[in-house]
């Protein structure tokens, strides 16, 4: 019997983004201007796992909902509370769109970190079972490797890594249906 794999990203989708950088040419000097703190001044920073700088747009949209409509969203009966819950439901709306998916699918945390540990810790626990396999790429990064070691020695499944070639590319091609692999 096969065990079954649970997948936590598209093979599809990490190609198509791998490839998009490596094809698109980016203006640096422009992409740089629209960043304050890198244009006023030569830094280059890579950092940016543990706190992204923000570009212009950003700064100012932050600025405009803190200058008219900050409050707590889904939390009070006035105004501000109404206009505040509007704009981040919309928001909500938006991003399933751009990413094709239903606004109550859409679940906002701090970052990638939380965001993680929230999969690991509700969805992993209730639907994991020790002859279950999680499989990970050595491209993911520390945040994403933890909480599933954390869970597997709670649960006791197996976790299955898949390595790049010289040209980034996952090396194993398995067949899958169903979220099971398919032995060839």
């Amino acid at each position: 019997m096969v065990p079954q794999i649970h997948r936590f990203y598209s093979r599809f989708l990490t190609k198509l983004v791998i490839s998009s950088f490596l094809t698109m040419p980016l203006d640096t000097p422009n992409i740089r201007q629209q960043f304050p703190i890198l244009a006023k001044n030569n830094t280059i920073y890579l950092d940016s796992a543990a706190t992204s700088q923000k570009p212009e747009s950003v700064i100012k949209a932050m600025n405009a909902y803190y200058e008219t409509i900050n409050a707590n969203v889904h939390r009070g009966m006035h105004e501000l509370a109404e206009k505040a819950t509007v704009a981040f439901e919309d928001c909500r709306k938006t991003v399933a769109a751009f990413i094709g998916c239903k606004p109550h699918e859409i679940i906002f945390t701090k970052g990638t970190t939380e965001s993680i540990n929230l999969v690991a810790k509700s969805w992993g626990k209730a639907n994991l079972k020790k002859e279950d396999v999680v499989v990970l790429t050595i491209l993911e990064h520390h945040s994403n490797i933890v909480p599933w070691q954390q869970l597997q020695q709670e649960i006791g499944f197996s976790i299955t890594w898949i390595d790049i070639d010289e040209d980034g590319n996952l090396t194993k091609t398995e067949t899958w249906e169903n979220g099971k692999l398919i032995e060839e």
